[in-house]
This record gives structure tokens, sequence and C-alpha cells, in this order.
């Protein structure tokens, strides 16, 4: 019986062991200010964009959460693209936009305004 329960505890630990190494934060976040659309595209390569996906991005300006948006799935295996309405920024604010996967870590890009 003991002998059982440590191969058991074994296989969990080595299949968990597993999962962590598959998963990865975004590789990248590209950010495309037009003057009213932001354009946010997270970089983030899966092989299934049902179970391992950006689930969060976060646009801030100037330090401030402007908006936020949930995921329950990523658009594709490459990548998330979204568009922000957020209008008119006075020239030299920073915008920083993290983006967040669902299993572990996440990643930024910022945007000096023009």
């Amino acid at each position: 019986m003991r002998k059982l329960l440590a191969i058991l505890l074994a296989m969990g630990f080595l299949l968990g062991s597993f999962q962590g190494a598959m998963a990865h934060p975004p590789a990248e976040v590209l950010l495309d200010y037009d003057g009213s659309v932001l354009t946010v595209t997270a970089r983030h390569q899966v092989s299934d964009p049902a179970k391992h996906y950006v689930s969060r991005i976060s646009v801030f300006i100037g330090g401030k959460l402007v908006e936020q948006r949930e995921y329950k799935s990523q658009g594709d295996g490459s990548k998330e693209v979204d568009q922000f309405q957020i209008g008119s920024i006075p020239k030299g604010s920073e915008i920083k936009v993290t983006a967040v996967c669902s299993i572990m870590g996440s990643a930024s890009g910022t945007l000096k305004v023009q």
C-alpha cells in the first residue's frame, strides 16, 4: 500500500512539473496607438489556445489603470490581439500594457505617445 501511494505521489509530481515546464508567459507585448485607438498584440505561442492563453490584458496610462479585459481563450495559437478605445492622450504620456498568461507569468510593453 505504501509503495502504491509513493508511486502515485511521484507520478503526480512529475505531471505537475511537466505542465509547469510547458507553461510560459507571453513572449512580447506590442503596442500601436493611432491617436484614439490602442491596438495590443500579445505574442504567446501555445498549442491549445483554449487551455493555455492570455487571460487578462490591463492598460495603464501614466501609471493609472484605465481598462482591463478578461479572456477565456486566445484568438489563435500565436497571439492575442485586441483594440482599446482610449481617446486622445497628451504627448509624452506613457502607455503600459500587461498581458497575463492563464497558467503562469506575464509580460508588459510600453509606448511613449509622440
